[in-house]
């Protein structure tokens, strides 16, 4: 069975928001698109023919989503990389721990939260 992005994701949504302090709130919206970025996050992982995938939230909100890719090159044009690198707010590469040729990229969504009163 293979994990989704965003089923990875539901528990540590809940978790932030019990975890924020007065004043703040997960922003309703932002959940939603952030769905609509993990299905491709979701084609992604099929595209790359990815194994792994890692999903972290901070306090900020700010949601970190790693996958792994044996690729040497990425195509910028077409397939759903562009699309994913649309919505992102930031991307990181990092080599993977296991010693393989195999290159973890970090998709960095902008955050979850807002504050209440917005």
């Amino acid at each position: 069975m293979e994990i989704k992005c965003f089923d990875a994701t539901k528990s540590l949504i809940e978790e932030l928001e019990e975890a924020l302090k007065d004043g703040y709130k997960i922003n309703k919206e932002a959940v939603r698109e952030y769905e609509k970025f993990c299905s491709l996050i979701d084609a992604l992982i099929k595209e790359w023919e990815s194994e792994y995938l890692e999903v972290e939230i901070p306090m900020n909100g700010q949601v970190n989503v790693t996958i792994e890719a044996f690729q040497t090159e990425v195509d910028k044009e077409s397939g759903v990389f562009p699309m994913v690198l649309s919505m992102c707010k930031n991307l990181l590469f990092t080599a993977a721990d296991d010693q393989t040729c195999k290159t973890r990229v970090c998709f960095i969504f902008p955050s979850l939260v807002k504050k209440a009163d917005e």
